[in-house]
């Protein structure tokens, strides 16, 4: 496996811990000696709520909301970093819309918080590095202690091989049951939230490259979603003005963001009172469409947000290719 630039390079996992609870986990986990299995890495970020900042990522806002935690705020959210002086290349799928292959040396973080103020702190990172040679790495990233500021131990491991992929899942497991607040669960409790683990970490079955959008409910997979040419879900939507709406999650906020044209079949429907169905009536796909017309001061911010994605993308790509967004940019002009 690679080294690890441009994130913070492999160590033993519980390097740096000052916290005297955080350091107590690592004198009890190390001295069981879980070394991971071959193929497998374990890393560490030591100050998670700066790391992306810190190390040069951009956060890609796309249009409609993702899937939440929360009822009142984006708790996933979307981060990229490409090598300097690379380009991002761009096609169009079978809808002509934009979608985008990125460059080795790209590392793409989807990043889930939990909580408010002071105390959000982040307890999922799942992302992907793209190697010299067009490979790629997966990586997770879990919290050592419920301490926003306590670090994140994780693991990374090549995508393409069954058996690596199946090791590394079952000693993230070992690592999270090993970690508060998963240690100190009850024993159903713990279980289902292991299996659970267990479950989002297929990265590669999840991830293909270039799957298309669901037509049909589970029709290619749990997202309606496609991927572009690298596996990735959101980046080549922050393109777009319209995206399918996901039924995964508590919550998505895309159904009462009045920015957002929630539509069934090329009709607008209400807001639905109450608990959102995440569906169309009919059980098909909702689509939301992102409204350029709305005034209000949060509609406004979440357009910038998404102007500030689509030039960073048309300015990381070619010329020639930066030309073809012209109808995603015009919009972007007055913000």
């Amino acid at each position: 496996m690679s080294p690890h630039p441009p994130r913070e390079r492999p160590r033993p996992a519980f390097a740096g811990w000052i916290a005297a609870g955080v350091a107590s986990l690592a004198v009890s986990t190390a001295c069981r000696g879980d070394a991971p299995p071959p193929g497998v890495t374990d890393v560490v970020i030591e100050s998670p709520r700066e790391h992306h900042v810190r190390e040069g990522f951009v956060q890609l806002v796309p249009p409609v909301h993702l899937p939440s935690s929360s009822p009142d705020r984006d708790q996933v959210e979307i981060w990229v970093k490409v090598p300097q002086g690379s380009t991002i290349a761009l096609a169009l799928d079978d809808a002509g819309r934009p979608t985008l292959e990125f460059p080795p040396g790209t590392l793409a973080d989807r990043v889930e918080w939990m909580g408010k103020g002071d105390m959000r702190r982040i307890v999922d990172i799942r992302g992907t590095r793209i190697e010299a040679d067009g490979s790629q790495t997966f990586y997770v990233y879990r919290p050592s202690a419920p301490d926003p500021r306590a670090p994140l131990f994780g693991l990374e491991w090549a995508r393409g091989d069954a058996s690596v992929q199946e090791a590394a899942t079952e000693h993230l497991v070992a690592r999270v049951a090993a970690h508060p607040p998963v240690a100190q669960m009850p024993a159903a409790r713990r279980e289902a939230v292991l299996e659970g683990v267990r479950v989002r970490n297929g990265c590669a079955a999840c991830h293909p490259l270039s799957r298309p959008e669901n037509q049909a409910p589970r029709q290619h997979g749990l997202v309606d979603r496609g991927t572009d040419r690298s596996g990735f879900f959101t980046p080549q939507t922050v393109l777009w003005d319209e995206v399918p709406l996901e039924a995964y999650g508590a919550h998505d906020r895309s159904w009462h963001d009045p920015s957002i044209e929630v539509r069934c079949g090329g009709e607008i429907v209400a807001a639905p009172e109450g608990e959102v169905p995440r569906r169309c009536s009919d059980g098909t796909i909702a689509r939301g469409r992102m409204r350029w017309d709305v005034a209000e001061p949060a509609a406004r911010a979440h357009r910038a947000a998404v102007c500030d994605g689509r030039r960073w993308l048309a300015a990381h790509m070619t010329q020639a290719d930066g030309a073809k967004l012209s109808s995603a940019l015009r919009p972007c002009e007055k913000i």
